[in-house]
């Protein structure tokens, strides 16, 4: 599928903005991967998009995207990933779990069926995009998993880098975000970006990653694992997307909508 008829199908839909969906598609079309895991789908946007273009290469491929069963409340509201993908044709591709707290818990039977199965001697999958609970506990424990998961040579992706619990309250003064509550956390914690913590403590001090690359202006943290010490290939690419005005207005467009439908559904519940 083109990228043009995916950003025309999940238009308006939240919550990976065009510029992302754009990234995202044109690595899938670069690297080739086979096997994809995605933690956190939302409404399936990305999924949808990582499908998508897997379609267009016409290789194969497929995609496991898995998130918690209490979410699908919210998210079926609006559009379900189930929806979406059978919308767009693209559902022999997705393969949809939901765990009941956390997609930790998913990663971890993952591991124990490989370690049971003597003929899994590499990783399952190359590429893996984790965008979920942005909380430093789920998150760097999934960080830990995924390595175990993760081919030779495969990159992994972290998603809102630059999030914090605090930009929620100030958005719409919520007391939780997917069931963390605000007021457990230390002032410290609530203001802190939990997956860069994540990417600069864990991921980048990892010794089988050795190669880094920033995008989106900072919110997109890319690493691969090399196999080797990092301290011997470590190297960090900083992507600069060229940034014009109209990008500028769609995206605060998509900000603006994004928030009127939250607040829309909030009121509704």
């Amino acid at each position: 599928m083109k990228l043009q008829d995916i950003l025309a199908h999940t238009r308006g839909i939240p919550f990976i903005d065009e510029r992302k969906r754009a990234e995202l598609y044109e690595f899938v079309l670069k690297e080739h991967p086979k096997r994809v895991l995605e933690l956190g789908f939302a409404h399936g946007v990305s999924a949808c998009v990582i499908a998508g273009a897997l379609d267009e290469l016409g290789e194969g491929g497929e995609l496991d995207t898995v998130d918690i069963l209490p979410a699908k409340a919210w998210q079926d509201k609006l559009i379900s990933i189930e929806q979406l993908s059978d919308r767009m044709g693209l559902s022999r591709y997705i393969r949809v779990y939901r765990e009941h707290k956390s997609y930790t818990w998913w990663l971890k039977k993952q591991i124990e069926h490989r370690q049971r199965d003597l003929s899994c001697s590499t990783g399952l999958y190359d590429f893996i995009f984790i965008d979920g609970a942005h909380n430093w506990t789920i998150d760097s424990c999934a960080f830990f998993l995924c390595e175990k998961l993760l081919r030779q040579g495969g990159w992994m992706l972290f998603d809102d880098l630059t999030y914090t619990y605090r930009s929620m309250v100030e958005l719409d003064g919520r007391v939780a975000t997917a069931g963390v509550s605000h007021y457990d956390m230390s002032p410290d914690e609530i203001s802190a970006p939990h997956v860069g913590l994540i990417f600069e403590l864990l991921v980048r001090q990892h010794e089988r990653f050795g190669e880094f690359r920033y995008s989106q202006s900072g919110d997109w943290g890319w690493a691969k694992k090399t196999g080797e010490a990092a301290a011997k290939v470590s190297k960090l690419v900083v992507q600069r997307p060229a940034y014009s005005l109209i990008d500028d207005l769609r995206e605060f467009k998509l900000i603006i909508r994004n928030r009127i439908q939250l607040m829309s559904n909030r009121r509704r519940e």
